[in-house]
Formats: structure tokens, C-alpha cells, sequence
């Protein structure tokens, strides 16, 4: 059990997704963004220079699940693969997470219930 946590703890931190931003028709890869006061202001680091700029645009346009290779932004694999927004990916992967963690439930409990009767 402790290599299944260390596992999936592994994984969860090399899925860390960068995010793609449209801006005046040209796109590029941001690391992260923030939101200023709530308004049309985000502040984002672009992944080719590591620089932080204040830029006017929608959180609309900016799309999680890229990741970038020195020169591109690509799609991360897993989403190419299985062609989900990442956003259905982390809903997939929590709903498994639910799957497994009630089967896992039911097995104690039915497990438990034998060895009480015995």
C-alpha cells in the first residue's frame, strides 16, 4: 500500500500542468497566472523566458493542460492519448479514486464481518 501512495504521489507532481494563452492571435505557454482584484488584469510567467508580465485578457483564454519543450507548447500526452480536456481527465481520475476507495470500503467491512464470525 505505501508503494501505491508513493506512486501515485510521484505521478500526481510530474502531471503538473502549464497552461496555454491566446493573446493577439498568437500563442504561448504560460507556467502560472494570477487573477488581479478580480478584474480583466492577470499577471503570467511565460515558460520561455521565466519573466512575469501584466497583461488584459479573459481567463477564458488561457487552457490548462500543455507542457513545454524548450521550444513549443505541447498537449500533455496523456490528454492526446485519451483525448479529454484536462479538466475531464482530473474528473476521470477522481471518480476512479472514488471507485477504488468504496471497494476498498466494502472489502474491510466484508472482511472484518467474516472474521468476527469466526
Amino acid at each position: 500500500m505505501k508503494k501505491i501512495v508513493i506512486l501515485i504521489t510521484l505521478l500526481s507532481f510530474n502531471l503538473s500542468a502549464e497552461y496555454l494563452m491566446r493573446y493577439n492571435n498568437n500563442n504561448y505557454c504560460v507556467d502560472s497566472y494570477s487573477i488581479i482584484h478580480g478584474t480583466s488584469r492577470i499577471d503570467v510567467i511565460l515558460s520561455s523566458n521565466k519573466k512575469l508580465y501584466s497583461l488584459t485578457l479573459a481567463p477564458e483564454d488561457l487552457t490548462a493542460g500543455y507542457t513545454y519543450d524548450g521550444s513549443t507548447c505541447n498537449k500533455l500526452p496523456v490528454l492526446v492519448e485519451t483525448n479529454l480536456s484536462f479538466e475531464n481527465y482530473n474528473f476521470l481520475i477522481a471518480l476512479t479514486a472514488l471507485l477504488s476507495g468504496f471497494i476498498t470500503l466494502f472489502f474491510m467491512i466484508y472482511i472484518s464481518i467474516e472474521v468476527a464470525k469466526k
